[in-house]
């Protein structure tokens, strides 16, 4: 079963939710689409529940958000 994450390109940066795609490519399969205003981020074939997998990897997104230097001001 596969799970579909909405991520605001307002909010997240491309680079950040590619970087996290990247840290949990061995928990699923990952795919990533983009429009204007959104990601669209797919997970297929995941080791653990496919809606647990998708939050944990948004708030991984959001940790790595917070860290960039720009988010501190």
């Amino acid at each position: 079963m596969s799970t579909t994450l909405k991520l605001s390109r307002a909010i997240y940066q491309e680079h950040i939710v590619q970087e996290a795609c990247r840290a949990y490519q061995g928990l699923a399969d990952i795919h990533m689409t983009r429009s204007d205003r959104y990601m669209l981020v797919t997970f297929d074939a995941c080791r653990y529940d496919a809606e647990t997998t998708a939050r944990e990897f948004e708030n991984y997104c959001i940790d790595l958000e917070s860290k960039r230097p720009e988010a501190a001001d």
